[in-house]
């Protein structure tokens, strides 16, 4: 029996010996792979590390938009309530006007009255009275 585990003994190592010179041989392509697993991981990470510094800008431009945004409804509510007011001024203003022109209007034929008193009563009365007067006179 030993000289069949001898045997066997003498095999084994008669095919480790033939497969030794086959492992320098895939060494190089272990160490390519491993090299280029490597850079791979590298690569990754540096993109990774991008990807995160353009995730941060945007986070960061996504904040100022919305700062801005709300900026610009507070503005626009301020500009609503703006226009509200200078609704409620152009109102007054237009019930002014109304008010204005009903006066205007009052006047208007208040003048005309009494400019047509004037060219037309005046030498009436004057007549009237120089009449009256030349009547006293001449009663007397």
């Amino acid at each position: 029996m030993t000289s069949g585990k001898t045997c066997l003994l003498c095999l084994l190592l008669l095919f480790s010996g033939l497969s030794l010179p086959l492992w320098p041989q895939d060494m190089p392509g272990i160490y390519a792979n491993l090299d280029a697993l490597e850079s791979l991981i590298e690569d990754t990470l540096l993109q990774s590390g991008v990807q995160l510094s353009q995730l941060e800008a945007l986070n960061k431009t996504l904040s100022e938009n919305e700062q801005t945004i709300a900026s610009n409804e507070q503005l626009l509510s301020e500009q609503e309530q703006l226009l509200g007011d200078l609704r409620k001024q152009l109102i007054t203003m237009s019930e002014i006007y109304a008010r204005q022109s009903d006066l205007s209007a009052k006047y208007e034929r208040s003048s005309a009255f009494w400019k047509k008193f004037t060219l037309i009563g005046l030498p009436v009365t004057a007549l009237i009275s120089g009449g009256i007067a030349a009547l006293l006179i001449a009663a007397k």
